[in-house]
């Protein structure tokens, strides 16, 4: 699932939405309790996302520390999992030989 954050950068210019990858469940134990899940488990990959033009694009160094004031990776995804908010769900295969509809 997605863990969202924005950033409004007032009226006269525009607003600043990235992202990350995560377990859901893992991060939502997170959220409760920083740190008390080791962040290789919360998140998909050590990476924040963008969308541009529809395609996710990976975040600049320089846009990491313009949208979210750390140019340290960790630090940045750690900043969206406490701020950020969770969105969409979980993959789940479905098997109907089981009853899974």
């Amino acid at each position: 699932v997605k863990c969202s954050f924005h950033k409004d950068n007032g009226p006269s210019a525009p607003s600043d939405d990235v992202y990350i990858l995560v377990k859901a469940e893992e991060a939502e134990k997170w959220q409760k309790a920083p740190n008390s899940v080791p962040l290789v488990d919360v998140v998909e990959s050590f990476q924040v996302w963008k969308d541009h033009s529809g395609q996710p694009d990976k975040l600049s160094a320089e846009d990491m520390e313009r949208i979210l004031g750390y140019s340290k990776m960790e630090d940045a995804i750690q900043k969206v999992l406490q701020e950020g908010k969770l969105e969409g769900k979980e993959f789940q295969v479905k098997n109907p030989e089981k009853g899974d509809f």
